[in-house]
């Protein structure tokens, strides 16, 4: 818009002008555009800069699917435990599993301190790239997870591959990424089963199992299960009747792994015990008056079933030569065996009256098969 002249009302013949040009009076100052004025300029230019800082910032701070992953996963790697719990949101007192019927040195099991020092190790984890969730693994939390969980894989070094969901604030300047609920126990943790009641102490990995003095709980042991942080883990178990045995066994994550319990050589002294009652039970066999002993490895058949007059007369003329070994395990308790197995046969002899016919005499050859063990006394005892 131009300029007026105050005095006489005359426009201004040109922008630069300071007088009128009719009557000469001073003319208006001419006043500038709000942004051409150097004020303005410098405050529209500051927020321009704030924003664009802004902008820079939100990319630089927003974090990624990936991390809260990346952050378990080092955890993991360090062996910090502490930390593990924190992020899986796992209280050990309350959310642990424990075995039943066998009691730990530590009331936190596996995850007490110093309990993965030795005897564990962990393969090494890469983390891949995050995955919108509707094209990777769909739990049990909804058929069709939502736009913003996505799924990271993790994968051990020649061994399991896994992963985890991971969820993005619906709020805030900066929404953060976090693992859904549930997700780090899935990804971190297993279990260990127990297959039977174990007879004596289990060490797995740097912990310490004793059997337990309650009746009770030793019954329920094969139910229960222990919590054990991902990993390889060796375990050893002490029976009384073998010597230690040892395993080496891999808990992947979310999986149940079923100890083997694994045991050594028959012990010398049970070896010595196993041979004194396989002499009680053929000593007991020669005492018997029957030609065909009920539970004995001889017999006689002398093709009809009447009875000796008299009774039978049994001697071992040779004692069979025979084996003690830890046998295979018995079929549907996981339980392991001690065999008597016979190396060189033995021969007994029997003599005998049958009605008015001479007395006869007959020899055989028998060999001795079973198991030793223990009965509810917890005497040594052999099964034949």
């Amino acid at each position: 818009m131009s300029r007026l002249c105050p005095g006489c009302g005359a426009p201004a013949t040109r922008d630069e002008s300071k007088y009128c040009a009719s009557c000469g009076d001073l003319l208006p100052p001419v006043r500038q555009r709000w942004w051409k004025r150097p004020r303005n300029l410098a405050i529209a230019a500051g927020v321009v800069a704030v924003l664009a800082v802004a902008s820079l910032l939100r990319a630089v701070m927003a974090p990624s699917p990936e991390e809260p992953v990346e952050e378990l996963v080092a955890a993991m790697q360090d062996r910090d435990l502490e930390r593990v719990l924190a992020l899986i949101e796992h209280d050990v007192h309350e959310d642990r599993k424990a075995f039943w019927g066998m009691d730990p040195r530590s009331a936190q099991g596996l995850f007490a301190e110093g309990a993965l020092d030795e005897g564990y190790d962990l393969p090494d984890l890469s983390v891949g790239d995050a995955a919108e969730a509707r094209s990777g693994i769909v739990r049990a939390e909804a058929d069709v997870p939502p736009p913003e969980d996505r799924w990271v894989p993790v994968s051990a070094e020649g061994s399991w591959s896994g992963g985890a969901f991971t969820r993005r604030e619906t709020d805030g300047w900066v929404r953060e990424w976090g693992l859904r609920p549930g997700e780090g126990e899935a990804l971190a943790l297993g279990q260990f089963r127990l297959p039977h009641t174990p007879e004596g102490p289990i060490t797995i990995a740097g912990m310490d199992y004793e059997v337990s003095d309650n009746p009770v709980m030793r019954t329920f042991a094969p139910f229960s299960r222990e919590t054990a942080p991902v990993g390889v883990y060796t375990v050893t178990y002490d029976h009384p009747h073998f010597e230690t045995g040892t395993e080496t066994l891999e808990v992947a994550p979310g999986e149940t792994v079923i100890l083997g319990l694994e045991v050594g050589d028959v012990r010398e002294e049970m070896v010595d015990e196993g041979h004194q009652k396989v002499e009680e039970y053929l000593d007991e066999c020669e005492e018997d008056e029957d030609l065909r002993p009920i539970g004995c490895p001889f017999g006689h058949d002398p093709g009809h079933f009447f009875p000796p007059q008299g009774g039978a007369d049994w001697e071992i003329l040779t004692r069979p030569e025979i084996g003690i070994t830890t046998g295979d395990v018995e079929p549907g308790s996981h339980v392991p065996s001690i065999a008597v197995e016979t190396t060189e046969p033995g021969t007994a002899e029997v003599t005998f009256n049958l009605r008015d016919q001479p007395e006869q005499t007959h020899s055989v050859d028998f060999e001795v098969g079973g198991t030793i063990g223990t009965n509810d006394a917890g005497e040594t005892v052999f099964r034949s």
